[in-house]
């Protein structure tokens, strides 16, 4: 397993990038592979798909719907110059995650159910954080491609972010 982070400072704003790539030899359980880490919640209405975002997650996927044993991720969001709201400034954030892997005997895992990202799954979104004290804000984002579901509704999700400035 590697991740590689980076941030670079741009005339434009501040690009933060994250790659994790991994493999998995030998025959071990579905638990000890990689996950997708989604962190979607399903339901029949857009508000029943709201949540809290995570750092390292892949906000329009349910947990556990694709494992892998060989994988590439990375995610790429850009912070854009502030704006005033409610006395607090806001840094919209721009987001793209990527996911792409394969397992070699899924087979292997009986009576679980599951995917593997063979084909690209891809997402972007849009954050405004620390919108309320400093800290709270909201996110929206949209699962797109090869992955993407027939609705509207269940490929846009609503998410709220934590964002903490200690310093």
């Amino acid at each position: 397993d590697f991740t590689y982070l980076d941030r670079f400072q741009t005339l434009f704003g501040q690009t933060h990038l994250q790659v994790r790539t991994g493999a998995v030899f030998g025959e071990t359980p579905i638990m000890n592979r990689f996950e997708g880490m989604g962190n979607a919640k399903r339901g029949d209405q857009i508000f029943k798909h709201f949540g809290v975002s995570g750092l390292n997650n892949f906000e329009t996927m349910v947990p556990g719907e694709f494992y892998s044993d060989r994988y590439f991720s990375f995610n790429i969001s850009h912070k854009i110059a502030g704006f005033k709201f409610l006395k607090q400034e806001v840094f919209p954030e721009f987001i793209y995650r990527g996911l792409i892997g394969d397992m070699k005997n899924p087979g292997d895992h009986h009576n679980i159910t599951f995917q593997t990202a063979e084909k690209y799954y891809q997402e972007a979104g849009i954050e405004f954080n620390q919108l309320i004290y400093g800290i709270f804000g909201i996110g929206t984002y949209y699962r797109f491609g090869t992955y993407a579901h027939e609705s509207f509704d269940q490929n846009f999700f609503l998410k709220l972010t934590l964002k903490f400035t200690f310093f």
